[in-house]
């Protein structure tokens, strides 16, 4: 059997700009995660607004995920075994300084995500009030299946009840960014 070649990280960091433009994101390549008061923690992966892009989004003080939202079509595979798990975030912990390999893992996530019906970068209100509010920001970021996407703006067409921090006006535009393969 042959040897398999890996794509070079120029093309897959191309790639990966291609996915954040289509999607009104940046890609983050030299940042950190912060957690809870710690050093932040080296990671890549998208960003929009003023922070990380989730694919699970929560709500309020104590993080309440917001239901409506969650996605199990935005969960990777074993391809991104350094996913932030415990912050959902579209982000890939970087090890030992090898940033290239986090892309890797995170061009992986994304074509997971194309292959799966493509996706649609949604805003959401995170519900923090006073200095989490200014830490977090008021409005935060999630990406969600064309499918779910489709969904919710059935649900409020028909008038149906949704967790408060859903901008049902993005919903009722139309789909902007929407990228399907």
């Amino acid at each position: 059997m042959g040897q398999r070649t890996q794509k070079p990280i120029n093309e897959i960091r191309i790639e990966l700009l291609d996915f954040c433009r289509d999607h009104e994101m940046m890609l983050a390549e030299n940042d950190e995660v912060s957690l809870e008061g710690a050093k932040g923690v080296p990671a890549v992966g998208f960003i929009a607004g003023s922070g990380w892009v989730k694919y699970a989004p929560t709500y309020g003080r104590n993080s309440i995920p917001i239901r409506e939202l969650e996605d199990k079509l935005m969960i990777p595979d074993d391809t991104v075994p350094d996913v932030f798990w415990r912050q959902e975030l579209f982000a890939v912990q970087v090890f030992n300084d090898n940033r290239d390999a986090a892309l890797r893992q995170l061009h992986a996530w994304m074509l997971l995500l194309q292959v799966r019906g493509g996706v649609v970068l949604t805003e959401y209100l995170t519900g923090q009030t006073g200095v989490m509010a200014v830490a977090v920001g008021l409005v935060g970021y999630c990406l969600i299946s064309v499918r779910l996407w489709h969904a919710i703006k059935a649900r409020i067409q028909a008038g149906q009840e949704l967790h408060p921090a859903i901008r049902k006006e993005q919903f009722l535009k139309g789909v902007v960014n929407e990228t399907v393969m």
